[in-house]
């Protein structure tokens, strides 16, 4: 899957980079845990999510409301990846208003444009996302903490639609 640049911008190369870092192996994951490397790994995810930030707002310019709101998302994203990265977890008080903040924004979108089909297709994006992302957690290919940061992901992923993923 290629991703285009608006939906690389805004999550991809956040949480993309958690997950590349964990895909590294265990040289990365015991570096990061016995806290040598920790500065270096969070100033990388800060870098990224600054230049990821930026591109969200050069992206979306021409739509302010949407671009501050991917740019809220994007550093959300930056901040999960450095806590996932130092701590092996995705604490629920950051992931669940997040969620709940991805479809309040998707629905309220979808209303003041008219376009409730929009918001609902999200909505099904996250859900499909996170139930995907369950079965693995069943077989313990991925955590739940993973599961449950599919669904604000999708959510957005899906609000973004089917242009953001070719």
């Amino acid at each position: 899957v290629q991703l285009t640049t608006k939906y690389a911008v805004m999550t991809g190369s956040c949480h993309a980079g958690s997950a590349a870092v964990h895909g590294h192996g265990r040289a990365i994951q015991g570096a990061v845990s016995a806290g040598r490397g920790a500065t270096v790994t969070t100033a990388v995810v800060a870098a990224m999510t600054v230049v990821s930030v930026v591109g969200v707002l050069v992206v979306w310019r021409h739509r302010p409301v949407v671009a501050v709101a991917l740019a809220l998302f994007t550093v959300a994203l930056g901040w999960l990846s450095a806590v996932n990265l130092k701590e092996r977890r995705l604490p629920n008080r950051v992931v669940g208003p997040l969620a709940a903040g991805a479809v309040a924004w998707a629905v309220g979108y979808g209303v003041a444009d008219g376009d409730l089909g929009r918001a609902a297709v999200a909505v099904a994006a996250g859900v499909v996302g996170a139930l995907a992302l369950l079965a693995l957690g069943f077989v313990g290919r991925v955590g739940l903490g993973d599961v449950k940061l599919a669904f604000p992901v999708g959510v957005v992923a899906g609000w973004l639609g089917a242009g953001a993923v070719e």
